[in-house]
């Protein structure tokens, strides 16, 4: 038996032999400590970190999967009460696109993984000018970068949480009190929901169960949009200091010729065949740059395509329900003020992945426009050959894909579209 543990625990180091302390310090840089409560990519080594890995993992979809079958028996149950279905229907959704996500970042791991292990250990080789000139992009970008970073979990477990307030509210402010059904259905839980167990005895047990579901539900959600954004804004921070890099390819020339020639004066001629060395020297360095940056992007393109997919298709639908029940609601402002929440949350959260997407497009093509616009014809063949290479690469555009869906800023206007017409059929369907 000993020497089972001892095989397994050899094979899950040599799985996890990526997982370094300075890639810690990436993920908690990153991702605070919604790194840890996810478990997206929990360290699995020694076997008790992976025996309390798969504990936590089992018990987090067991409860996810209990609350959905339990929303199938508790529809019947509350036909006569339209926002309660809503507020169920948003939910459950929730619940579902949550589990969606902890499956497929919990089967994507190594590709997570190794894509921020890249990002630790860099892109480029221009030495420090080069990361003098990151820490600019960083510092320039890094307002929108902290906006775009925190409004998503704070909005979204906002959302969750304020769920539990919003019956209160809607009994302070005197809206008809919600009556009980006697069915097993405690209308007066966030989360109205049919339990095979007496409600009313265990009702602080199940408010207390349903927050934790709730928070738990804006981390996974939270985290899942974190992957995506600084990934993405990675690609972005690269591709600008690309474009400042080839855009001032002549006076890294320079100072590459006094380095190789010191006791020469430089001087931008190219009919110098020692300035060409060093303009082929600086051009090399782009190219490599850009094809590191190219195998990152197709790395990590694929960690969206499930996520987005989802993404897309669910927000509109959510955003015409929401509008439903904020037009519909009555009386009852805490509902009211719940569903406008929910409708900033998922305005705010397809926003931000749509403008960073839109992003990346932009950047790319002006990334050729300024590899194209370079002296490459004059180089020598070898280089010249690279450059076609690279010129037929970046004809077209870094597109980051949601299964069917590009992630740009036409595809947001396309989903706002569309929940407005979700909309008008769910309030055509209730006339």
């Amino acid at each position: 038996m000993a020497t089972i543990l001892i095989r397994i625990n050899r094979f899950m180091k040599s799985v996890d032999e990526i997982h370094d302390e300075r890639l810690k310090r990436t993920f908690e840089d990153f991702y605070w400590f919604l790194y840890r409560l996810s478990g997206f990519v929990c360290q699995i080594t020694p076997f008790s970190n992976l025996a309390f890995s798969l504990f936590r993992n089992s018990i987090l979809v067991i409860t996810f999967v209990w609350h959905l079958i339990l929303f199938v028996f508790t529809m019947p149950l509350i036909l006569n009460e339209p926002h309660l279905i809503i507020r169920n229907v948003h939910f459950t959704l929730f619940i579902s696109f949550s589990l969606t996500m902890f499956i497929w970042f919990t089967y994507q791991r190594n590709r997570v993984i190794r894509s921020h292990w890249q990002i630790t250990n860099g892109f480029h080789k221009y030495g420090k000018e080069g990361d003098l000139v990151t820490a600019k992009l960083v510092k320039d970008f890094r307002r929108t970068y902290i906006v775009s970073l925190s409004i998503l979990p704070v909005i979204i477990c906002s959302s969750a949480v304020f769920m539990f307030f919003s019956t209160a509210i809607d009994q302070a402010t005197g809206a008809p009190p919600l009556e009980d059904p006697g069915n097993g259905v405690d209308v007066f839980l966030p989360l109205v929901l049919w339990y095979p167990w007496d409600v009313k005895r265990w009702h602080l047990f199940q408010l207390a169960h349903e927050l934790l579901l709730a928070l738990y539900v804006g981390i996974i959600i939270s985290t899942s949009d974190l992957i995506f954004v600084n990934l993405v804004y990675t690609v972005c921070i690269q591709l600008n200091l690309l474009l400042l890099s080839v855009k001032k390819i002549e006076q890294r020339s320079l100072r590459k010729f006094k380095e190789l020639y010191p006791t020469e004066k430089p001087i931008v001629n190219y009919d110098d065949e020692k300035f060409m060395i060093c303009y082929e020297i600086c051009l090399r360095k782009n190219i490599e740059h850009h094809q590191n940056l190219s195998r990152f992007f197709s790395y990590i393109v694929p960690l969206g395509d499930l996520p987005i997919f989802c993404a897309f298709g669910m927000e509109a639908i959510v955003l015409g329900m929401s509008a439903l029940d904020l037009v519909t609601g009555g009386e009852r402002i805490g509902d009211m003020i719940l569903n406008i929440m929910l409708c900033c949350a998922e305005v705010a959260n397809m926003a931000v992945l749509c403008w960073y997407g839109q992003r990346v497009i932009n950047l790319s093509m002006e990334v050729h426009d300024a590899m194209y616009s370079t002296k490459w014809y004059l180089c020598k063949r070898e280089v010249t050959n690279v450059m076609k290479i690279v010129q037929v690469r970046t004809l077209k555009p870094w597109v980051v894909m949601g299964g069917i869906w590009p992630c740009n800023l036409a595809s947001f206007q396309a989903v706002m579209n569309t929940a407005y017409s979700y909309f008008n059929l769910l309030v055509a369907f209730r006339e």
